[in-house]
């Protein structure tokens, strides 16, 4: 089985296609950051994306007393 890279180009065309159908009216918190995430918005905060990841079945943790800002996100 062959590897293949998804480029963000890529992915930002099947997304779009994906949400064309879906208006914004019917569309789900978790699908307007998913929408908002992949346009690549340089205000998107690090609580909007806790709250996608969280909304995708992730959980954060930072071990210990000393790990200052750097986080983990695991998939439960």
């Amino acid at each position: 089985m062959e590897n293949r890279v998804v480029s963000k180009q890529n992915m930002l065309s099947l997304y779009r296609i994906t949400f064309k159908y879906i208006t914004a009216s019917t569309m789900s918190t978790k699908e307007k950051l998913i929408k908002r995430f992949l346009t690549l918005p340089k205000d998107f905060t690090f609580d909007e994306l806790l709250k996608l990841l969280r909304a995708l079945g992730f959980a954060m943790s930072n071990k210990g007393k000393t790990s200052g800002s750097r986080v983990k996100f695991t998939h439960v």
